[in-house]
This record gives structure tokens, sequence and C-alpha cells, in this order.
């Protein structure tokens, strides 16, 4: 069992007194843009009736050097989450950060469902950031989908590169396996990763068509050797 109290992006920025293992109870209008996305690949413009997702908390960013703030944020409320694709906040945003969105744009790619169209306007700051330990139970992208959530294990096989210099691979924890998918860019300690390491996670669950992958590719401190 790993160390305790390391919470991948919430330890890299400072955030960790934010985590909270009490689920959120609002309902932010999340599940209303997952079931307005059809379930073939591709962009749905919903601009002449936007969805309202209203007081959402971000769970997860990661950064566009271009934007100069967030590519992508993933929120949560109380019955699903969902993340967004380029869609320019106008702000770095942050785990914890409370968020209204305008949705003008859904789209579904290998799968999943992403927010590629709309607006963000930021709320508040500093709001408790839900993450489950899901150790030792079966994860699947049915039933977590685009949560963050935390696991420890073993790299038990390696499968090979899934796109770029990404990997995937076969992680044990505590009896059940499922694909992690990490990053080999140069300087990032996820590129050292091998069969046999012991990892902690705390990412994102995707999907890549039917097969759930954990993917900690797009941020190094999403998961960690103990």
């Amino acid at each position: 069992m790993p160390p305790s109290g390391w919470w991948g992006q919430l330890t890299e920025q400072g955030l960790t007194s934010l985590r909270t293992a009490t689920p959120y109870s609002n309902n932010a209008g999340i599940t209303s843009a997952l079931a307005a996305t059809p379930s073939t690949d591709g962009a749905y413009d919903i601009s002449t009736s936007p969805i309202a997702i209203t007081g959402a908390t971000v769970i997860a960013t990661f950064e566009n050097a271009t934007f100069g703030t967030s590519e992508s944020i993933w929120i949560r409320d109380g019955f699903g989450a969902i993340r967004t694709y380029m869609v320019d906040p106008g702000r770095q945003l942050y785990p914890g950060d409370r968020v209204n969105l305008s949705v003008t744009e859904l789209t579904r790619y290998n799968g999943g469902v992403e927010i590629t169209g709309g607006t963000v306007t930021f709320v508040s700051a500093n709001n408790g950031v839900f993450i489950e330990d899901l150790t030792g139970t079966a994860v699947s992208y049915q039933n977590n989908e685009l949560e963050v959530v935390r696991l420890y294990g073993e790299l038990v096989a390696s499968q090979g590169l899934c796109g770029g210099n990404r990997t995937c691979w076969d992680f044990q924890h505590g009896g059940q396996t499922v694909t992690l998918r990490t990053s080999g860019d140069s300087g990032w300690n996820q590129a050292s990763l091998a069969v046999g390491d012991c990892v902690e996670i705390v990412s994102p669950v995707y999907v890549f068509g039917t097969t759930t992958q954990i993917d900690a590719s797009l941020r190094d401190s999403w998961v960690r050797t103990y």
C-alpha cells in the first residue's frame, strides 16, 4: 500500500486540503449534456438550444500553452462527470473551482463525450474536490464516466504503444485489472515506467472505442511510483 496523503494534481498544485470523500449531491445539469450526445462519433451543434450546466465543480484540468489557460477541464456534480476540449475559459482554472457552462457543441470521440463548444464562467474557488478511492473495485466507463478516481497497484503487462508516444498497460489493483495509458514525453516521470512497477493513480476515467482507460497521459502528476 502506498504512503497516504498524495492526491495527484491536488498535491502538485498545493490543493490537497480540498480533497473530500463526500460525494456531491447537486444536479448541475451534466447528465443533460451526456444524454444529448448521440452514440455515433462526431460533433453535434446544439447552438440553437444550448444546454446550461450550473454550479459544476472542476475536478481536474489540462493546460494549453496557446490559450495560456485551461484547454480541458473535467467537471462533476452529484449525477455525473464530463470534460471540455478546446473550450477557452478565459482564465486558468483549478480543481475546486465552481463553474457554469453554456454548451453549444457536443462531440463523441472514440466513444467518449466532450464539450467542444460553448462558454465557461468562473463562479468560485476552493470548493471540495470529490475523489473516490476505487482500488479493488471494477472501474468502467459505463459506471465511472470521466470521474477522477484513485487507484493503486502494479503494472503487470505492457500493451505497447497506443497513440504517438503513449503506452498502454495492464494495471492490476486489488484483484481488478484496467488499462492505464501513460505518456513517454521527455522529462516526465511517466516515461520511465516499467512492468512490475507499483503505481498510484489519481486520474480521469476515459474510453477508447469500447475499452475503459485510466488516461493519465495528459498530466505527469496523475500517476506516480511508490
